[in-house]
């Protein structure tokens, strides 16, 4: 079981996958069509079969495959991908090499996985940067602040110099 999901189903959906990519290639090559009318379907199935949230979709900048990388990262609803920080969504993955003591190298090799500078961000491998990140959390979080009234500007209209009084102070000249 992959994600909760029977490996079973996992592999029949590879395979109807794998023949849905050879015969939108092939209507795609034969007719001109654009492959989405066949694809979009699949890949609708395949961010169902992940448990990725429909509403991820509609967020700036997200593509296909990006849903399909949060789905599988377990980030599968907008606040899932809202209770992150920007690094911890786009940073890129550390591969810098240090030199090292041949005597620490041992120490290292068991701390290799569980340090956390050596680790990217879930979308870190598909280039995008900070503002987009920023973008992309900021409209996830857009649901949370849905229901609350905005400001009421009418309480403060009584002061300040639009209130009339300027306007008497003119005429009288």
């Amino acid at each position: 079981m992959i994600l909760g999901v029977p490996a079973s189903e996992l592999f029949l959906l590879a395979v109807l996958i794998g023949i849905a990519g050879l015969v939108t290639g092939i209507l795609a090559g034969l007719f001109g069509i654009g492959g989405g009318a066949l694809i979009v379907p699949v890949l609708y199935e395949v961010l169902g079969a992940l448990g990725v949230d429909d509403a991820l979709a509609e967020l700036p900048h997200l593509t296909e495959a990006m849903l399909v990388t949060l789905g599988k990262a377990g980030i599968r609803t907008l606040d899932d991908l809202a209770d992150l920080a920007t690094d911890e969504l786009i940073a890129k993955k550390r591969s810098t090499e240090q030199r090292r003591r041949k005597d620490d190298r041992k120490d290292d090799r068991r701390d290799r996985d569980n340090r956390e500078e050596a680790k990217g961000g879930v979308l870190g491998e598909y280039g995008l940067n900070e503002e987009q990140g920023n973008e992309i959390i900021m409209a996830a979080r857009a649901h949370w602040f849905d229901d609350e009234e905005p400001a009421d500007e009418s309480n403060g209209a009584d002061q300040g110099p639009d209130n009339g009084e300027a306007a008497d102070a003119d005429s009288s000249q």
